[in-house]
Order: C-alpha cells, then sequence, then structure tokens
C-alpha cells in the first residue's frame, strides 16, 4: 500500500472514531433522557426523541447534508421510500424530513446494540432476511404479515420509511423496486414521497464501517397517490423507481441493470456438492461403484489420487479423475446412483437446503442445478430433485465413458456462462434471481447473480464473501 493510500485509511479511521463517538453519545443520551421521561406505548414522542438525536449528531459529525424539495412533504402520514445506500440511510431520511416515522427494516440483529434499543421503542418492522428462517413460514404469508403490520400503522396516523429494492446497493446500480409498497400504499390510502439518497454510498458505510466527512444530497419528490389511479402493482414501483432514478448519477442509470439479464422471471440456481449435499456425492458413487465391482485396480488408483489431491492444481485432479472412469456403463452408474441416494437420502441432503429449493418452486421460480459433476452420470440426482441439471459434459461411446471431457469444465465462469446461457433461453431476469454455491469454483456464479448465497464456505470464503457483500448461510447438518 502506498503512502498516501496509508495516511488516507488513517484519517478515515481518526473520523471514524468520532464519527461514532458523536453518534453514540447523543442516541445513548436521548435514550437515557426518554427511559426517565417517556413511556414506552408513546411512540410518537420515541420518534421525536430519536429525531432530535440524529439532528444534533450530524450538525456536529462534519457530514453536511443538503435536502431540497421539502416542501413537498405532506402534512398527513405518508409512505417515505427511499433508494437504499448504507445502514447508515434511515438516520439521513429522519434528519431529512423531520417527520416521526416507523420503518420495516432488515432484522434487528444485524444493527449495533444501541441502534436496535432504538428501533424497538419505535416499533420498527422487521423483515425476516434469514433465508431458513423464512422456511417456517410459508413465505408469502410471512411477507404479507410484515404488510399487514405497515398497513395497520398508517392506518394509525403514522408515517412509514420503507427502502423498496429489499437491500443495500453494493454496486452503484439501483436494485429493482419490489411491490410490496404500492401494495401498502393503495391499501392504506397514503401518499407515497420518493426520495432520492445521493453520495452516501461515498461517505457512509455500505458493508464495512469507515466514514468519510462530506456532503449528502437528499431530494424529496413530489407525492404520488397511488391509490387515486392504481395500476398493476409491478407498474406502479416501476414508477416510483423511474422518478428517484432521475436524480441519481448517469452511472446508476448505465447499470441498472446487470449486463446479460432479460426482465424476466425469478430463478434459483444451486450448485450440487456442498450446497446440497453434506457429503461428497461423487466421492460416494466413485467408491460404490468399486465395492459393486470388486475392482482393485481401480480402488488402488482412487485412493492414490484421494491421497494426492491437495498437492494437484484442480483442473488435474477433475481430468484424472475421470480418466479412472474409462470403460464405465453409463447406464449401470446411473443405476448405481439411483440405488445410492435411495438408501442415503436424508444422509446425503441438507434437509434446509431442500426445503429452500421446494420453496423457490412454490413462489414461481425456476429452479436449476449447475455441478461440475458428470452430467450424463449423475441425471438420476437432477430427476429425483425434480430440477433441471448442467454438469461437466463428458465423452461416451457405445454407452461407455471414454474418461475424456469435452469442451470446459462446469467450474468458475464457466458456471456463470451457464446461468446467463438459461437466462436467455428461458426469459430469467439474473437481477431479480438467486444463487447457492460453497467453494471458490462457484463463486462467479453467486456474485454474478443478483441474490447470491454462500453455503457453509471456509474461513477464507467467509472473509472475501464478507467482503464484497455476499451473504453466508448455514443449513442445519
Amino acid at each position: 500500500m502506498s503512502a498516501g493510500k496509508t495516511m488516507k485509511k488513517i484519517s478515515m479511521i481518526i473520523y471514524s472514531i468520532y464519527f461514532y463517538a458523536v453518534l453514540g453519545f447523543f442516541l445513548g443520551v436521548y435514550y437515557l433522557y426518554g427511559l426517565l421521561t417517556t413511556p414506552k406505548t408513546n411512540l410518537k414522542k420515541w420518534r421525536l426523541l430519536a429525531h432530535a438525536a440524529i439532528t444534533r449528531a450530524f450538525s456536529l459529525s462534519g457530514i453536511h447534508i443538503i435536502v431540497s424539495g421539502k416542501e413537498n412533504l405532506p402534512n398527513g402520514t405518508a409512505v417515505l421510500c427511499a433508494n437504499h445506500q448504507s445502514y447508515l440511510d434511515g438516520l439521513v431520511v429522519s434528519y431529512a424530513t423531520g417527520i416521526p416515522f416507523t420503518a420495516v427494516t432488515a432484522p434487528f440483529k444485524t444493527f449495533p446494540a444501541l441502534l436496535r434499543f432504538w428501533f424497538a421503542r419505535m416499533a420498527f418492522i422487521q423483515v425476516q432476511r434469514d433465508v431458513f428462517e423464512e422456511l417456517k413460514y410459508t413465505g408469502a404469508n410471512a411477507r404479507d404479515a410484515v404488510i399487514q403490520k405497515a398497513i395497520h400503522a398508517l392506518q394509525n396516523d403514522t408515517s412509514l420509511l420503507i427502502f423498496p429494492e429489499g437491500r443495500r446497493e453494493l454496486h452503484e446500480h439501483l436494485l429493482p423496486f419490489h411491490a410490496g409498497v404500492a401494495k401498502i400504499a393503495i391499501a392504506a390510502c397514503a401518499p407515497i414521497v420518493p426520495i432520492t439518497l445521493k453520495n452516501i454510498d461515498h461517505i457512509l458505510p455500505a458493508e464495512g464501517v469507515l466514514v468519510s466527512p462530506g456532503i449528502i444530497e437528499v431530494v424529496i419528490h413530489k407525492p404520488i397517490m397511488l391509490h387515486r389511479h392504481p395500476k398493476s402493482l409491478t407498474q406502479d414501483a416501476e414508477i416510483l423507481e423511474e422518478i428517484i432514478e432521475e436524480s441519481l448519477p448517469i452511472s446508476y442509470v448505465e447499470q441498472k441493470s446487470i449486463p446479460h439479464t432479460l426482465k424476466g422471471k425469478r430463478a434459483a440456481f444451486f450448485d450440487l456438492d456442498g450446497t446440497l449435499t453434506k457429503k461428497d456425492v461423487w466421492k460416494m458413487l466413485g467408491i460404490a461403484y468399486i465395492k459393486k465391482h470388486k475392482d482393485k485396480k481401480l480402488f488402488w488408483q482412487f485412493t492414490k489420487l484421494s491421497l494426492i489431491k491437495r498437492f494437484l492444481k484442480h483442473g488435474y485432479l477433475y481430468l484424472s479423475s475421470m480418466k479412472l472412469l474409462k470403460g464405465v456403463r453409463v447406464e449401470e452408474f446411473q443405476l448405481i446412483a439411483k440405488e445410492l441416494l435411495e438408501q442415503q437420502w436424508d444422509d446425503i441432503f441438507y434437509a434446509d437446503m431442500l426445503a429452500l429449493m421446494l420453496q423457490h418452486k412454490k413462489d414461481g421460480n425456476d429452479v436449476f442445478i449447475i455441478t461440475e459433476e458428470p452430467d450424463a452420470l449423475i441425471a438420476p440426482i437432477f430427476n429425483m430433485l425434480g430440477a433441471e441439471g448442467y454438469g461437466t459434459i463428458v465423452e461416451i461411446q457405445n454407452g461407455k465413458m471414454t474418461g475424456k471431457v469435452k469442451g470446459r469444465i462446469m467450474k468458475d465462469a464457466e458456471k456463470l456462462q451457464q446461468a446467463r446461457k438459461i437466462a436467455h433461453e428461458h426469459h430469467i431476469d439474473l437481477s431479480k434471481s438467486y444463487a447457492y454455491g460453497n467453494t471458490w469454483h462457484d463463486f462467479d456464479l453467486v456474485t454474478g447473480i443478483e441474490h447470491g448465497y454462500v453455503v457453509h464456505p471456509s474461513p477464507a470464503l467467509k472473509k472475501r464473501a464478507k467482503r464484497e457483500g455476499v451473504r453466508v448461510i448455514y443449513p442445519r447438518v
């Protein structure tokens, strides 16, 4: 790291300590004051106290917030609808509007303790974002419960803040708006106030914690009365998206959709080994084949390869394992695979991941498996999982393996390329789709599709996932 970059980082660290100290001080003091003077049930007073604490903190923080269009704020309750660039966006909206609102947020546990205390006192509405905890409910019903709470708040004269993108913008492009914001506003007969937040991503953290001094621009647009002339919920959400987009830098418009996507339906892409399965299925199938044939030569070759695999490059190891399969009858191998799955299904697969796959299907999402395993040999797995599968294409002659691979191994960028090909063939929008993988060879896939997840990663992969904004999940074993 150059001396200039080192000094810049040191100055950011010093400023960040100051910023969080100021913010923490005022939030802490006003929280204690609220405990002493304000009943827990007086939600409006707690929200006004929060606004006062935030206003004082920003006035001393070195961050200058320029607000335009404040005259557009209605006198009554409203749905405040903003783009989402950092986890402190709600504080900026509070400072800019002065409105005592409740908000739809990520689970409280994802925020610092002091903010969690405030959110509870202000009756914020949590959206359960843990992918496995959502499976305890019927997905749509869980979302409907949040929507009903939001509608109830508006009908009781409480304004609502919502970020319709559903997650923070990590790559400087506006994410597609969810239709829930339109559904809430129409049901409550409340106006929507679109709000554009600019330059926050250069000042406040998206995933990290370092903060820089600077200027934040907040543009408050004229209210929209969707309940008077409602269209489809999707069209209404797109109207809001376009209004907020108008005030963003041109780069957001240019990169609004991830390359190689089509406006269409959602899909979920799963890796196989280590993502859907607890065990190395490919290794299990090889052992099962050897046991059935009592092939000592193949056993020793297989054992040797297993012992030295950590010293071999992945591609060489894969090609070497394919050579061991020369002469194997495909139909027989598929039968062994089917029998093994039927006998050890519960021991092989993560129940949570299978439930997640099923939930995607119930939600109307297409499901695909993209794996580096030979597609012809593991076709029974695809069939039994009820998903269209794509693996490495291997050479077959007269129903037998030749030990050769046709084309590229299905890993790394090849997986993402296959997902893009599927998207074009099936009219799938990758900017709304999901991907799940567990190794470095899946990372192109999970970062190339909007909602990417890493499953049970190694410590090094977990660190990289956190750095690049990829969520990590841990299915129960």
